[in-house]
């Protein structure tokens, strides 16, 4: 899946570097960024790791220091790992919330329930709701929410497919504002999307992103959203190069900002016509 930037600003693809202004300083976006991360990494990523080892079956990694946790084993982690609790807990999460088989009934008001006009428009629905991959990335919400306590989506524009999405995203990149009491308060997203070179390629050729963006160097898969600290020469995934495009949408101000960690250039500048995030805990 390709995301186009363009699509949560409003920008058209192509459209030039007119909105990308070079006297734009977003230095305290990526300090803000980082502060989040760093938080991350202090408070949760250990207790995410650790909950991700006992679902998969893998508890001596707990105990090995690979995952900066104790090296001894106590009563209470025998319990955890001699029976895979938090596997059971998943699964009996799943059964009880996760929709299986979605299908969707359509009326069409003044005819009957039968008509070929309805089964029309409803065999198009069940089609699209197969075709979206909804139930699956439901499933990855619930997960979420059972094994970490909350989760977030992400709506946008597949460029290849010509579609909107709706996707389950990486708790391990996007972070909001902390000191929201609810939803509707949050005054900023954050996430960071590692971007293939071939893409990031074709976002300065279209204009999306300014020339300058070709100076940009790639990296290795960002540390913090390697799960279970996995080692980055371990898969190609992790261990091609990667740019890291970091992607600010400032709600209390109506901007957007795409940026790297190593310029104090914005990448890309313009009104947010939407938010493409929600939370659910």
């Amino acid at each position: 899946m390709v995301t186009d930037p363009a699509y949560f600003s409003g920008m058209p693809s192509g459209a030039g570097q007119a909105y990308l202004p070079s006297e734009t300083n977003i230095t305290h976006l990526q300090r803000t960024y980082q502060l989040h991360r760093d938080r991350f990494m202090q408070e949760e990523k250990a207790a995410f790791d650790c909950t991700l080892a006992l679902l998969n079956g893998k508890s001596w990694a707990l105990f090995s220091g690979q995952l900066g946790l104790p090296a001894w084993i106590t009563e209470s982690d025998m319990l955890k790992t001699s029976v895979n609790l938090v596997f059971a807990i998943r699964e009996t999460g799943r059964a009880m919330l996760a929709p299986r088989n979605l299908k969707c009934t359509a009326r069409i008001p003044g005819s009957a329930p039968d008509s070929d006009q309805a089964l029309r428009v409803e065999s198009y629905m069940n089609d699209l709701i197969r075709s979206s991959g909804l139930e699956s990335e439901e499933r990855r919400a619930i997960d979420d929410r059972i094994l970490f306590g909350r989760s977030i989506k992400k709506h946008g524009w597949d460029v290849v497919s010509g579609t909107p999405f709706c996707r389950t995203a990486d708790l391990y990149s996007v972070f909001f504002d902390l000191e929201a009491k609810r939803p509707s308060d949050i005054r900023y997203w954050m996430e960071c999307t590692p971007v293939s070179a071939t893409e990031f390629s074709r976002r300065i050729r279209s204009g999306v992103y300014p020339n300058w963006a070709a100076e940009v160097a790639s990296q290795a898969y960002p540390t913090w959203m390697r799960r279970m600290d996995t080692d980055a020469s371990r898969g190609h995934v992790q261990s091609a190069p990667w740019y890291l495009v970091y992607e600010y949408y400032d709600v209390e101000h109506g901007k957007v900002y795409h940026f790297t960690d190593a310029d104090p250039r914005p990448l890309l500048v313009d009104d947010l016509h939407f938010v493409p995030y929600e939370v659910t805990t």
